[in-house]
């Protein structure tokens, strides 16, 4: 169950795309940069690793570290 009610959440809350390196592993690097990029821009949350359809193809091991970097980085 959630902690929010719906009308507690507002402001800005892209999806953002996960990225992947040459070598098909989370681009963590290029993960901050956007991070960084989309808060400089008035973004307020971020909605991660499923809006752009890679969840698919993801492990649970590559989700959680997109969702460790972007805690990290804010």
């Amino acid at each position: 169950m959630s902690r929010f009610e719906m009308n507690q959440i507002k402001g800005v809350i892209p999806a953002m795309m996960t990225f992947f390196d040459r070598e098909e592993n989370v681009d963590t690097e290029c993960t901050r940069r956007m991070v960084e990029f989309m808060l400089e821009h008035g973004a307020d949350g971020f909605y991660l690793t499923g809006s752009t359809g890679e969840c698919f193809t993801m492990t649970m091991e590559e989700r959680n570290l997109v969702v460790d970097t972007v805690i990290d980085q804010v």
